[in-house]
């Protein structure tokens, strides 16, 4: 889902299929696209926020070996859009931006969910399987706070302030269930 058509947006939508996104390609492909390219097709590149406007669900990934492992880089590209040359401090198509929350569901509950596991893993939740990371303290804080109402299990605040405590300080419970994929994008 590098370079979508409004119209295969829709058709996405219409048929319920989930776009697997590498938001870190932002970074590089952001500072050669333009030179290979028209503006109309860049403008629906990573198209992150419109994907979600129309209620795609999208999932966000790696594509290591050509671009960093790391979930975190990725959270910063989706998040801020700067490219690697710099040209776009404020970001490459900023209004493709998506949230801290947004970016984290996409590497999370939205790719549980794509694998037919989301009644296994995906959210810190009793009986599910987590993974924990270190963090290196020396990646950019995006400076976002993220609130949401507590569980009623108390693990509202768990995922951040174990994994993700130099991008925001909450992270808010996520649908639980999938009962219509229309209302994933909210």
């Amino acid at each position: 889902a590098q370079h979508m058509r409004q119209e295969t947006m829709q058709r996405y939508y219409n048929l319920a299929v989930i776009a697997s996104m590498h938001p870190y390609h932002v970074v590089d492909d952001g500072s050669f696209a333009p030179k290979r390219l028209e503006d109309k097709r860049l403008q629906v590149t990573y198209a992150f926020r419109r994907l979600m406007d129309k209620g795609v669900m999208f999932t966000f990934g790696s594509d290591w070996t050509v671009a960093p492992l790391s979930a975190l880089k990725g959270i910063y590209a989706a998040t801020t859009r700067i490219t690697s040359d710099g040209k776009n401090p404020n970001g490459w198509y900023p209004k493709e931006k998506v949230t801290v929350e947004q970016a984290l569901k996409a590497y999370t509950i939205n790719n549980a969910f794509a694998s037919f596991q989301d009644k296994k893993t995906g959210k810190l939740v009793e009986n599910f399987y987590k993974k924990f990371s270190d963090i290196d303290s020396s990646l950019p804080n995006i400076n976002i706070t993220v609130y949401g109402p507590p569980s009623s299990s108390g693990t509202r605040d768990a995922f951040v302030e174990l994994v993700m405590q130099d991008v925001c300080t909450k992270m808010p419970e996520y649908i639980s269930t999938y009962k219509d994929h229309k209302q994933l994008a909210s």
